[in-house]
C-alpha cells in the first residue's frame, strides 16, 4: 500500500539535506550532540546480542554519537553518511554513502545501526531493508527515531526566534516530519515498517530525561540542528546573541527536557 505524505524525498531534497548537514557539523557538535550522544546510548543499550569485537555499521553516523556508544561496548565500527561534512567531523573510518543502497556485501557486519537516521529515508523501510541485507546471520539491526515527545518550550522559543531574524525553515524540513519521520513516530509505524523491511522486529519506547542541560545547552542544541545551524552561520555575532537572548528570555523558568525515542531491535 502506498501511504500519502505531502512531499516525497527525492534526488534534489536528499541533496539538500546532505548539504545542509556537511554545513552543520560544527554547529552540531557543539549543541545537538549533547542530546543525541545520550540518546545513542540508549538505543546501542538496548541491543539483544553482545556487541564484544562485532564489526558494527553506523548508518547515518553523523558526528559519532552512535560510533561512540557501539564503541563503549566493544564493536568496531565503520561509519557511513551522506554528509561529507559530518563523516570528517567523525571518530571513525567513514564512508559516504545512500542508506538506500549501501556500499557493502550482503552480511558482512554484525551490527547495524540508524541512531535517528531512517528518518531522513523515503521510504524508511528501503533503508532498513538495506540494513538487514549486510548484517550477517545472528547479528542485529538498531534503529531510533523520535517519538510524540511532550511538549517543551524550547523548540517553539529558539524557532520564533529565528524567525523574527528572518529565518524560514527549509522545505525539505517539512518533507521529512510529514513523511518518513512520521511513519516512524509510534511503536506501531516503527513495526511496520520493520515489517516491511523483511524483519522481525521489537519495538520500544523510552522516555529519556536531561535534568543537567540547562537553557543555554538547550538553545545550541536548537540552533545547532541542520534544518537552523546554515542560517544561523550568516548572521554577525552581534545578531546571533539577539537572536539566542531572546531565546532565553523565552525560557525562564523552563522545565526538564524529556525527549521520547521509538527503538527497533531485530536479530537477522
Amino acid at each position: 500500500m502506498v501511504r500519502p505524505r505531502a512531499r516525497r524525498l527525492g534526488v534534489a531534497v536528499t541533496g539538500e539535506i546532505g548539504a545542509a548537514y556537511s554545513a552543520s557539523a560544527a554547529a552540531w557538535a557543539a549543541g545537538p550532540a549533547l542530546i543525541y550522544g545520550r540518546l545513542a546510548e540508549a538505543l546501542v543499550a538496548r541491543s539483544p546480542v553482545a556487541l564484544t569485537d562485532r564489526l558494527a555499521l553506523d548508518v547515518g553516523a553523523g558526528t559519532g554519537a552512535a560510533t561512540r556508544a557501539l564503541r563503549a561496548r566493544g564493536a568496531r565500527v565503520v561509519a557511513l553518511d551522506a554528509a561529507v561534512g559530518m563523516i570528517a567531523s567523525g571518530p571513525a573510518a567513514g564512508v559516504v554513502g545512500d542508506a538506500r543502497l549501501l556500499p557493502f556485501r550482503d552480511r558482512c557486519f554484525g551490527v547495524s545501526a540508524a541512531s535517528f537516521c531512517l528518518n531522513h529515508i523515503d521510504p524508511p523501510a528501503d533503508g532498513m531493508r538495506e540494513m538487514g541485507r549486510v548484517t550477517e546471520p545472528g547479528g542485529v539491526v538498531l534503529v531510533s527515531s523520535y517519538g510524540i515527545d511532550p511538549e517543551h518550550p524550547v523548540k517553539p522559543a529558539v524557532e520564533a526566534s529565528l524567525a523574527s531574524a528572518g529565518h524560514v525553515l527549509p522545505d525539505w524540513y517539512e518533507a521529512i516530519q510529514s513523511g518518513p519521520a512520521a511513519e516512524l513516530r509510534t511503536e506501531e509505524g516503527m513495526t511496520r515498517v520493520g515489517h516491511d523491511a523483511g524483519l522481525d522486529p521489537e519495538v520500544t519506547e523510552i522516555d529519556i530525561a536531561f535534568p543537567d542541560l540547562g537553557v543555554t545547552d538547550l538553545v545550541a542544541w536548537r540552533m545547532g540542528m541542520a534544518h537552523n545551524a546554515p542560517f544561523v552561520a550568516t548572521l554577525t555575532a552581534a545578531e546571533r546573541d539577539a537572536v539566542v537572548g531572546r531565546a532565553l528570555d523565552a525560557l525562564r523558568d523552563a522545565p526538564t527536557l524529556l525527549r521520547r525515542i521509538v527503538v527497533l531491535t531485530a536479530v537477522v
